[in-house]
This record gives structure tokens, C-alpha cells and sequence, in this order.
């Protein structure tokens, strides 16, 4: 493998040189200033070709003195990356300045994101990944309790979320795509965790779900916000994305109801199957699970209703919460699989 920094190597063909000069400042008793810092001084400001150049103890230290030259202080903003060291940020709010993130402008053109913590400027980027290491590395913690199976999907979900995050997202098709992975490791790690097996029909209608919820997503956005907000809109058109979320729905639809016809219920026996065994046997041993597909029809037509009418699905988990319809459905389908599973 090689390094991306070879310090070592380095070090082996100026070692000797470096030796002899720290031993010489050592032996000299000037650690600050001194004959070597001018030296120093005056061979850099030759070698970048101005007049004069000043050493400092830190990078920190640099970027702030150079802030303080330009003038720059209270009130004023800086532009930045949020990819970067924390010193940059650092340096910036030590003169008081305001430091603006470029890699989050489209955060900042969008009428809901805008208000998030970070673009509005209430949380610095160093503070948000710090913030952000510690709930990681706790979540791989606690993951370990769990099972090692979980740990590693847990593993495998937060590097794919960085690699979502910083490349997949920008391409279109492939954010897509990309947001189907999450709820099928999300799906995958539940089976893994519980230790339930999950038909291949129900997996197939979750990732089926999970690309009609992020296509109508996509035409919301598209719809609401135009392709400034996000450079994966620029691959998609409405037609495009119409004809993926009609897509994903009907396939959602045939899974699960396929999924309904090839299960069988799981069995209690309890005080329930015993009284229908003996006095209602024709009604055990049905395809019960079927009657389940009424609920998903309504749901599927008020979501597109929401996604093409009301052009509000570009917050999923939004609409799951709070669409009065859509919830009733949604505990509808629980109360009617908890009845066949716990009482059929």
C-alpha cells in the first residue's frame, strides 16, 4: 500500500540537515526569534518573492494574523468550505467574523433547508462534527450489544451514508437508487437484530415503497424549488420522474400482494385459534393476509394524490406524520395484521 504521506521517507533524505539545525537552535537558548527565526524569515519572504515574511507557531495562528491584516473583525463574513480543518473556522471566529459555507449554498436556496442549523449559521461546521463523531461512534457502541451482525450493517449504513452524502446524491438516477439502499439495510439490520426472517416479497415491496416515496420526492422538488436546490435535479424532468413514481407504485403493489398470497400466517395458539377451531374451522387456513391489500391500495392512491395534487412529497416522513388520511390507513393495516397474525 502506499501512504499518502511518508513521513518517514521524508525524514530519511533530510534527516541529518534537520538534526543539525534543531541542535543548533537548542544550543542556543533562542527558541522565540532569535538569528535562525530571521534567517528563516528572510529565506522565506526571498523564496515567494516579497518583501517580508513572518514565522508563526501555528496554522491557526497564520490564518488569524492574516484575517486581522485584511481588517476583517465583527460583522463581517468569511467564505469558507466545510471540508476542511477546524482551524479554519477557528480562525475565523476568534476575529469575530462570520464564517459562510460554500458547500452548503444549496442548503441556503432552499425554502425549507435554509432554516436547518448549520446553513442558517446558528452551528458551526467544526461544533456539528464533533457533535456528529460522538453519536457515531456511540450508535457502533451500543451496536455491539446488539449482535455483530448489526454492527457491521450499522458499519456498512454510515459509510455508505458518507459516500451518499459527499458523491452518490449529485448524480441522478443514482440518488434514487441510492435512497432505496438505506431502507433496505434499515430493513435487512431489523431482520438481523430481531432474528425474524423476512420474505424476499416483503423486501421487494419495501424497496419498491422506498423508489416510489424517493421519486415522488424528487418531483416535488423539481415541482416546488426547480434543480437550484439540488445538482441531481438537473438529470430529471417531470415526465421522467411521472413515470418512475406510477412505476414504483404498481411494483409495491404487485409484491405485496404477492407477498399476501405466498405467506402463511403465523399461528398462536391461544384461547382465540382454540374457539375458532372448534366452532368456526372454515375460517382458519385462509389467505388472510390478503384482505391487507385494501389499506395499501388507499395508500398508495392518497399518497400520489399528495405527490401529484398537492405537490407536497418532497418531505416523506413529514406526510406520514401528520396526513390525517394517510395515517388512518396506515393503522388500519396494523389493526387488521395484528388481528390475523394474534387472533386468526
Amino acid at each position: 500500500m502506499i501512504p499518502i504521506l511518508d513521513l518517514k521517507r521524508q525524514y530519511n533524505q533530510i534527516g541529518k540537515e534537520v538534526e543539525k539545525e534543531v541542535l543548533e537552535v537548542l544550543r542556543s537558548g533562542c527558541y522565540i526569534l532569535g538569528p535562525n527565526n530571521k534567517a528563516l524569515s528572510e529565506s522565506l519572504a526571498d523564496y515567494t518573492g516579497v518583501n517580508y515574511a513572518v514565522t508563526l507557531n501555528s496554522g491557526t495562528d497564520a490564518l488569524h494574523l492574516a484575517l486581522r491584516a485584511l481588517d476583517i473583525g465583527e460583522g463581517d463574513e468569511v467564505i469558507t468550505t466545510a471540508f476542511t480543518f477546524v482551524a479554519t473556522t477557528e480562525a475565523i471566529g476568534i476575529v469575530g467574523a462570520k464564517p459562510v459555507f460554500v458547500d452548503i449554498d444549496k442548503d441556503k436556496l432552499h425554502p425549507v433547508k435554509k432554516n436547518r442549523p448549520i446553513a442558517r449559521g446558528d452551528l458551526a461546521t467544526s461544533n456539528a462534527i464533533f457533535i456528529a463523531f460522538i453519536l457515531l461512534f456511540s450508535g457502533l457502541f451500543i451496536s455491539l450489544f446488539i449482535n455483530s451482525g448489526f454492527f457491521w450493517l450499522s458499519l456498512i449504513f454510515i459509510l455508505f451514508q458518507y459516500t451518499y452524502s459527499l458523491l452518490l446524491k449529485k448524480k441522478a438516477v443514482v440518488d434514487i437508487i441510492g435512497i432505496s439502499f438505506f431502507f433496505i439495510i434499515r430493513t435487512y439490520a431489523g431482520e438481523v437484530a430481531t432474528g425474524y426472517h423476512l420474505p424476499v416479497w416483503i423486501m421487494l415491496a419495501v424497496v419498491f415503497l422506498s423508489l416510489f416515496l424517493a421519486s415522488g420526492k424528487r418531483r416535488s422538488e423539481i415541482n416546488n424549488t426547480g434543480t437550484k436546490t439540488r445538482s441531481a435535479l438537473a438529470g430529471y424532468d417531470k415526465n421522467l420522474l411521472d413515470f418512475y413514481t406510477t412505476m414504483f407504485a404498481v411494483s409495491t403493489l404487485i409484491s405485496y400482494a404477492l407477498f399476501t398470497f405466498t405467506e402463511e400466517p403465523v399461528i398462536f395458539d391461544g384461547l382465540i385459534h382454540h374457539f375458532l377451531l372448534e366452532n368456526f374451522p372454515n375460517a382458519l387456513g385462509r389467505k388472510w393476509y390478503m384482505i391487507t391489500i385494501l389499506p395499501v391500495i388507499f395508500g398508495i392512491m392518497r399518497y400520489g394524490q399528495v405527490i401529484f395534487e398537492m405537490q407536497e412529497g418532497e418531505r416523506p416522513e413529514k406526510i406520514i406524520a401528520t396526513d390525517i388520511p394517510l395515517l388512518m390507513i396506515i393503522f388500519m393495516w396494523g389493526f387488521m395484521m395484528i388481528a390475523i397474525i394474534y387472533v386468526i
